[in-house]
């Protein structure tokens, strides 16, 4: 699964929040002012939906967390979204969980220097004002991936 998102200002207003959603089925609603991106990225279990806003300060990157620790912190300026992408809290992450990728990825347990598998999966983003993000896809193949590309998204 890759994150892919850009800052063309002929797309859209700039994305302002981010949040998670999950349920048993794709009919799970997003918060009020929210717009649920139409992609399970948890395929192999409860479903897990990104919803973006235009209602604030606009974002102006969005990494994904990985680490060991529930608890773990945000890089500094980010704000860590408090629910993990894969659902991994309930001690179950399916050994075919797919894993995400984005523009950036921080990885804590490589930073410590541990090496235990990453439990936890958190979604983070920093708002600013350098430009700002206008748009959010969620895809799931190379193919997809060079296409996003080709339209101006980062990956």
């Amino acid at each position: 699964v890759y994150m892919c998102f850009c800052r063309d200002p002929d797309v859209g207003a700039p994305i302002t929040s981010l949040d998670i959603v999950h349920g048993e089925d794709d009919k799970v609603q997003p918060k009020e002012h929210f717009y649920r991106l139409p992609y399970n990225i948890n395929p192999n279990a409860e479903q897990v939906y990104v919803c973006t806003s235009n209602h604030g300060l606009p974002i102006v990157d969005v990494l994904v967390l990985n680490s060991h620790r529930r608890d773990v912190a945000p890089p500094p300026g980010y704000r860590k979204i408090d629910m993990d992408l894969v659902l991994s809290h309930y001690g179950f992450r399916p050994s075919s969980s797919p894993s995400l990728s984005s523009s950036t990825t921080t990885d804590e347990n490589h930073k410590s220097g541990d090496d235990k598998e990453s439990k936890y999966s958190y979604l983070c983003y920093k708002r600013g004002l350098s430009p700002p993000i206008t748009d959010m896809d969620i895809v799931f193949d190379a193919d997809d991936v060079t296409a996003k590309k080709a339209d101006g998204f980062t990956v």
